[in-house]
């Protein structure tokens, strides 16, 4: 955004004598108007003669009550008047938002695990209180949300992240883990898989990256065991239809896996080996941090996604610098 002024048209202006201006015209007094700036009645004049100097006009003349302002006068107090309060609005008076009236788009990257839990109700819940807010989502790419936020493109990334930058900020939103998600037509069972199970069956994979292997390999790799990957995908909610074709087993969070399993008459169960959970949050820029709208949203999804994560395990406040989550699994 630029801001469209020719700077060096003021540079014999003191805008403080704006300020004089004004009190001038409330108060039609030299002495009273030095009293409300807490300035002598020397420096005010001074003023006065500054700005008649810079208009061409007196402004100011000697009335029965008072010092009456000229025609110019009142032609700039309409011009200025605006401008005045607009930045007294701007410095010192406290950002506010409110969602009942603010028709804000929020520009949100997600993966599509976290759009089919999370915003369904979130937009009903907002369908009551704040019915003129518009959401443009973006699915996960790997690397491009810190250069959208940095160019202003993205208000908000969710998340698993290795690490966040000083420019960024971070708020935790719970505790993730790790469940099988499989079709009982296709693959005969009633419950939990075995551990000889999850090896013979071939998998499916969800990769932002499209790699054909993810943090679980490493994890049997170590075990000195490994599975089959005959695809992956960027996609999570295509996952039931390959799994409703097919024998097959895919690795998923826990709340989308349990959400599918009850969408598409699928199972829903353990993971048959011990993997670490993982901590889902957002991060903004730093520059919004000053944002009403964002922070009321980044507090409404906290309230939202309660009951789908686990509370964090992190120690130190909620909107610290993240320091290192494990990496999203894939």
């Amino acid at each position: 955004m630029n801001i469209d002024i020719d700077e060096s048209k003021f540079r014999h202006l003191d805008l403080n004598l704006l300020l004089v201006f004004s009190a001038m015209l409330r108060e039609r007094s030299v002495t009273r108007a030095a009293n409300a700036l807490f300035l002598g009645q020397p420096a005010v004049s001074a003023a006065l003669a500054r700005l008649r100097e810079a208009t061409g006009d007196k402004l100011f003349v000697r009335g029965a009550g008072g010092m009456e302002p000229t025609v110019r006068a009142l032609e700039l107090a309409e011009q200025i008047k605006p401008a005045l309060e607009t930045i007294e609005s701007a410095f010192f008076r406290p950002a506010r938002f409110d969602p009942a009236s603010s028709d804000r788009i929020f520009r949100i990257r997600l993966p599509d695990s976290v759009e089919v839990t999370l915003m369904p109700p979130l937009l009903q819940s907002l369908s009551e209180d704040a019915p003129g807010l518009r959401f443009s989502l973006r699915g996960v790419s790997v690397g491009q949300a810190p250069a959208e936020l940095d160019n202003g493109t993205l208000d908000l990334a969710f998340g698993v992240f290795d690490e966040v930058p000083p420019r960024f900020r971070w708020r935790s939103l719970g505790m993730a883990d790790f469940s099988v998600l499989y079709c009982p037509r296709q693959i005969p069972r009633t419950g939990s898989i075995s551990l000889q199970d999850y090896l013979d069956y071939p998998h499916l994979l969800t990769s932002f990256n499209g790699d054909l292997s993810g943090v679980l390999d490493d994890v049997l790799e170590e075990a000195g065991m490994k599975r089959r990957v005959v695809l992956s995908t960027a996609q999570f909610l295509v996952m039931p239809f390959y799994l409703q074709a097919a024998p097959y087993l895919a690795t998923m969070p826990t709340n989308v896996a349990r959400f599918f399993a009850a969408q598409y008459g699928l199972v829903c169960c353990d993971l048959p080996i011990e993997t670490a959970a993982f901590e889902v949050g957002l991060i903004w820029h730093s520059r919004a941090e000053g944002d009403p709208a964002l922070r009321w949203l980044i507090d409404r999804v906290a309230r939202q996604i309660e009951g789908i994560l686990a509370p964090a395990t992190s120690t130190g406040p909620v909107e610290a610098m993240a320091a290192k989550p494990p990496p999203l699994p894939e």
